[in-house]
């Protein structure tokens, strides 16, 4: 499916697509990014790249958050690691909850990072959401912060 889209943006491109690595011709993001470049993508106008930031902020909370858990070193780190992207990214997650595209993921991330802040956010995206999976995950969000001390 990948070759065939490149192999079409290729003949649409002409010349200029055999010059272009196959992420600039399918505009797929690739390999890791940072947490600004992630935290730009998630306020920039693209919605794929919204989409990508919202899921990979979503995946890195959950994975800081599962590894920070134990008494090892790695779990020392992953602590640190946790607090850091948690600082970071509150701000963007309270307007990424806002929007209703990355709703979920940001609101997964809020609860894997324990930001309480994102609480009036959360609660005001309650109330105009319509989709029975985003109310679910709200609910869940919701209580979970409230919840902590």
């Amino acid at each position: 499916m990948r070759r065939e889209l490149t192999l079409a943006c290729a003949l649409l491109l002409g010349g200029r697509a055999a010059a272009m690595p196959s992420s600039e011709v399918t505009n797929q993001p690739v390999g890791p990014t940072s947490v600004a470049q992630l935290l730009h993508d998630l306020d920039g106008r693209n919605a794929g790249d919204r989409h990508y930031a919202a899921r990979e902020l979503r995946r890195r909370a959950l994975s800081l958050n599962r590894r920070r858990q134990g008494a090892s070193l790695s779990a020392e780190e992953a602590a640190v690691d946790w607090a850091d992207l948690r600082m970071d990214v509150e701000g963007a997650l309270i307007r990424c909850i806002e929007r209703e595209e990355e709703r979920v993921s940001c609101a997964d991330a809020a609860k894997a990072l324990d930001l309480s802040a994102t609480l009036p956010a959360l609660r005001a995206a309650r109330d105009s959401e319509q989709r029975r999976r985003a109310l679910r995950t709200l609910d869940q969000t919701i209580q979970s912060l409230e919840a902590l001390p």
